[in-house]
């Protein structure tokens, strides 16, 4: 009470002040509490001055502290952010610009180390012209900015996360000072000056407090620490870690003390579920140490606790409460407790994962598959030595696949023979030139139509050429090494068969698929020539800290420099090579680490380093959002110019002079792709077997199917093709097995079927196939693209990925016993299991999947990880996992980003640092997922509230939770995990369940 009358003065103070000279001077007792300070003023000049103390953070959450905010900060406003960075924070200011659309201006230039439990003091200055941010008396940066301020819309000023969830990031502001002028300089001296000194006790207790929060334990010295009052959050922690060091001690009435401090304890942060954590541990612990009545009294209050829990989450915390009975020994009440919540789980999510096994794991009602037809009445074949005027039988085949589609449409038309038709491909290549078409072709459950191959003969479609007629070595002076001029080589594509080739087209965020050619040699698809050969170059701007894309209307950040449009500026040493670079091409990362794009150049400037981008013909154009980074400027490359032929697998196209350039990597074959458009489009076919076919060599999509329904793919493989490999759409019991997918432009599989209005299944599956090598253009693009209702990935192998794996849309999708190795290589804030954004997704489930080496490459600055849950992800399961090696930055393994009653649920983790990482969405962030009125809370409260209805039928039926999805707290249940060289999660946000989870040094067992 009293610190609350403290605080009511202290606002009463500020409140006068403001209304008497727009200033402000606070003090807040307690430090720790956040306040709201009206300002609506739109001064000329303003000066903030703050003195404040970070503690440490007990939680992995994804929004940073905020010591001070006004506003959004984007169009209006401003916010001095405290971002956790390794063991320390980095310091930043961004400061709203209502003129540029959202695009606020950042001062980020050194990003200041903060020490956690150091005092430290910053000030931000603004004279009307110039801003200034200078922290511990060093200026960290200073820009232009002559705009207009713009006061927020609601005309307050939050201190300490006020409206923000602030209790999650403990910072403890001992001074803030506003005023309505720029301070002087002698000014900003004093303030500086007037620092208080660091109490070294708590800098001992903040670094102790943070290796406890990594599963450490602590002595209680160590935790005795008495200098001032610590955050709530922290002081729970510190209660916790005292009453297990306590009772290794031997002083049980002490440890008693301070659990029961840590119980009673009822600040807003604080949940239950929470607190049920603490109680089997401390119970345990007292059994541990031989006071049984004391162990049992804490565990009989556990079970209290959890008959106060949501039904529908009871039964899997009951089961693990069991779980603790068993392990000090008590089986009779363990026995009991399971009973119970077996009897619980009836009819909920929960029945099929405390069953003996775990989850089921196949899709429920599935009909059964097409059967090959064992002698079909009717046979044609095809081959590429027949004849398309001969009869199609085995002694006259037809040659071309035009032909024999035709034949064996014919045969159909009048409904199926008895027995099932079949047409045959022989052995050997078919050249593709114009996409091939199979409509409208359907048997009966008992007279099945079969495509594919004759016996174990190997029929390939292929939309390339080999290379033929090689001119000669290549003199070409624009050749960057003497040693490339000894080995490129020139052919003459009209000599090889092949017309004028197209411009490689703009690949990744926001273009559409077209037409690339693509070269082989043997199997291996080669390089458009780029310089460097690896990694990356980085753009460099006015203010080089920043990552930003230049616009129409001049470079983004600061308005410090308006000399380019549409491109960027680069240190390239080599830039003046490219000068006259004819088709030169750059690709990079412009805004997001996630959203990557190509396009061609229109101008290279050496003398100023500017290049220009042509965005002409874009279309979408790229995104152009202006954001601080913690890594200084674009990742980006040049490619697709002969002046950058320097490697031996590269190649390069002359256009207009019909040449090809490659530097061949071996003797192998080398062929180009012919074949501009999509290679087989099938449609409405129906109890159809396709079996034994290989499609290869496409500068577009391979195949796409629609309207499929009772059809098998089996046994193809499909490789080397500019786009997508497979694309099923609108399918109803389709099975892809044992093929295989590899070298594709974009990605490999894209799976579709079953209603999300209905909650259909589609019962589309991909069954013992293997997939690899994506993103040779557009490198952030799912390799297994898998949406709707009730479909399956089983039994497969995916690997060398440079994003996700899985990109996850719909609901009751089934992924069990794949392997998934060395996934997201490359780009920023992805999982190889990657699923975003649509709260009414649910129900799907990742069973007995391997998960090897996700994460990877130079830009990664977010997160990488096996399995993401982006933005609002609720109702999956993850259950009987193991995951090697994977998880970087700021996400563990398994990340989950704001989202509610995910279980992750007996997996095994080896060599991950962090098994398990749950970013929390604060209330005010949750609500405006929901409210907000940017077009993805649009989308939200269509997927929600709109088209698709959570509170009515069949949602309502089959995830009951998801009405309440906007209210819902962030529950998610983190149970009976296993981390080996790795800890489970050092601290996830209150709202989580985390029950008999272990973590071990060492070897991983066998």
């Amino acid at each position: 009470m009293k610190h609350r009358c403290s605080c009511l003065a202290a606002l009463l103070v500020a409140l006068a002040v403001v209304g008497a000279a727009q200033a402000v001077d606070i003090r807040l007792q307690p430090r720790h509490l956040a306040m709201d300070v009206p300002y609506a003023a739109s001064p000329r000049a303003f000066t903030v001055a703050v003195s404040f103390r970070a503690e440490f953070v007990p939680q992995n959450i994804a929004i940073p502290g905020f010591v001070a905010t006004c506003g959004d900060a984007l169009s209006n406003g401003f916010a001095i952010r405290l971002q956790p960075q390794g063991e320390k924070y980095v310091l930043q200011l961004c400061m709203g610009d209502s003129r540029r659309k959202g695009r606020s201006v950042w001062i980020t230039d050194t990003q200041p180390e903060i020490e956690p439990g150091a005092w430290c003091r910053a000030i931000v200055r603004w004279d009307g012209r110039r801003l200034l941010f200078a922290v511990e008396g060093t200026k960290v940066g200073e820009v232009d900015y002559d705009g207009e301020f713009v006061p927020a819309a609601d005309g307050l000023l939050a201190l300490n996360r006020a409206r923000q969830g602030y209790h999650y990031f403990p910072i403890d502001i001992g001074e803030f000072r506003l005023s309505e002028r720029a301070w002087e300089g002698r000014e900003m001296e004093a303030f500086f000056a007037a620092k208080p000194k660091d109490d070294p006790d708590v800098l001992s207790f903040v670094r102790t407090m943070r290796r406890v929060a990594k599963g450490g334990r602590a002595t209680v010295k160590e935790l005795s620490v008495r200098c001032g009052e610590f955050h709530p959050l922290v002081e729970d922690c510190r209660n916790e870690a005292l009453a297990f060091a306590l009772l290794d001690a031997g002083d049980l009435a002490a440890s008693i003390r301070a659990a029961e401090t840590r119980l009673a304890h009822a600040a807003p942060h604080d949940v239950a579920e929470r607190r049920f954590d603490f109680l089997p541990r401390y119970g345990a612990a007292l059994r541990a140490k031989g006071h049984e009545a004391l162990g049992r009294k804490y565990l009989a209050e556990t079970y209290e606790r959890l008959r106060d829990m949501d039904a529908s989450t009871l039964p899997l915390a009951a089961h693990c409460y069991a779980k603790v009975l068993r392990e000090v020994g008590d089986s009779d009440w363990a026995g009991w407790i399971e009973r119970q919540a077996s009897v619980l789980a009836e009819g909920t999510v929960w029945a099929d994962i405390l069953r003996d096994g775990g989850p089921v794991a196949a899709v429920p009602g599935r009909p059964a598959d097409v059967k090959r037809p064992p002698s079909p009445s009717v046979r044609l074949f095809a081959s590429p030595a027949g004849d398309d005027s001969a009869a199609g039988t085995f002694e006259a085949p037809v040659k071309t696949p035009e032909r024999a589609f035709e034949l064996l449409r014919a045969a159909v038309a009048k409904g199926t023979p008895v027995g099932g038709a079949a047409l045959y491909f022989r052995g050997g290549t078919y050249p593709v030139r114009t996409t091939l078409v199979l409509a409208d072709v359907a048997g009966t459950a008992d007279a099945p139509v079969f495509i594919g191959s004759w016996q174990d003969e190997k029929p390939v479609f292929s939309g390339a050429v080999s290379l033929r007629a090689c001119v000669e070595g290549a003199a070409d002076a624009r050749l960057p090494t003497e040693e490339a001029r000894r080995n490129v080589r020139v052919y003459d594509l009209a000599a090889s068969g092949v017309g004028r080739l197209p411009r490689h087209p703009p690949n990744g965020f926001g273009a559409r698929m077209r037409a690339a050619p693509m070269l082989f040699e043997g199997d291996a698809a080669l390089t458009l020539a780029r310089h460097p050969n690896a990694g990356f170059l980085r753009t460099v701007a006015p203010q080089k800290f920043n990552r930003g894309f230049l616009t129409d209307k001049g470079y983004q950040h600061g308005d410090s420099f308006q000399g380019v449009k549409d491109g960027f500026l680069s240190a390239c040493p080599e830039l003046a090579r490219f000068v006259h670079a004819r088709d030169l091409m750059v690709e990079g990362y412009w805004t997001y680490y996630w959203a990557d794009r190509s396009g061609p150049v229109k101008s290279v400037d050496p003398a100023t380093g500017a290049v220009v981008m042509d965005l002409a013909g874009a279309d979408e154009q790229p995104l152009l959002k202006s954001i601080a980074a913690q890594v200084p400027g674009n990742p980006y490359y040049f490619f697709n110019a002969l002046e950058a032929l320097d490697a031996p697998g590269e190649w390069y196209a002359d256009r207009a002079a019909g040449k090809l350039y490659v530097w061949p990597k071996a003797a192998g074959d080398l062929r180009i792709t012919a074949l501009m458009e999509r290679m087989l489009t099938l449609e409405r076919l129906r109890n159809v077997w396709i079996d034994g076919l290989s499609f290869e060599g496409g500068a577009h999509d391979a195949i796409v199917a629609r309207g499929l329904t009772n059809v098998v793919v089996a046994g193809c493989s499909v490789h080397g093709f500019a786009g997508i490999g497979l694309t099923v759409r609108a399918g109803f019991n389709v099975t892809i097995a044992h093929g295989v997918f590899a070298r594709f432009g974009w990605g490999a599989l894209n799976l579709e079927g079953g209603s999300r209005k209905t909650l259909s299944p589609g019962y589309v599956r991909l069954v013992d196939c293997e997939a690899y090598d994506c993103n040779l253009h557009h490198h952030v693009h799912p390799m297994c693209i898998v949406s709707g209702v009730g479909n399956e990935v089983r039994g497969c192998q995916f690997h060398d990925s440079l994003s996700s794996v899985f990109r996850v849309e719909g609901n009751d999708h089934l992924f069990v016993s794949n392997l998934v190795r060395r996934a997201v290589q490359e780009c920023d804030d992805n999982g190889a299991v990657d699923v975003y954004r649509c709260p009414s997704y649910a129900g799907c489930k990742y069973l007995y999947n391997v998960f090897e080496d996700c994460g990877g490459g130079e830009i990664a600055e977010c997160g990488q990880a096996a399995i993401r849950f982006d933005g609002n992800i609720s109702g999956m399961t993850v259950y009987g996992n193991v995951i090697r090696r994977s998880g970087t930055c700021y996400f563990g393994a398994i990340n989950i980003n704001g989202g509610r009653n995910n279980v992750i649920d007996s997996n095994r983790f080896e060599d991950c640092p962090l098994a398990v990482s749950t970013f929390f969405y604060p209330p005010w962030h949750w609500r405006e997922i929901f409210e907000g009125t940017d077009k993805n809370a649009r989308y939200v409260r269509d997927q929600t509230e709109g088209r698709i209805n959570v509170r009515q039928p069949p949602y309502s039926t089959a995830y009951p939770r998801l009405a309440q999805i906007r209210h819902l707290p962030q529950f998610n249940f983190i149970t009976r995990n296993r981390a080996v060289n790795g800890v489970v999660d050092p601290g996830c946000p209150a709202p989580t369940a985390l029950y008999g989870n272990s973590s071990s040094d060492g070897a991983p067992a066998p």
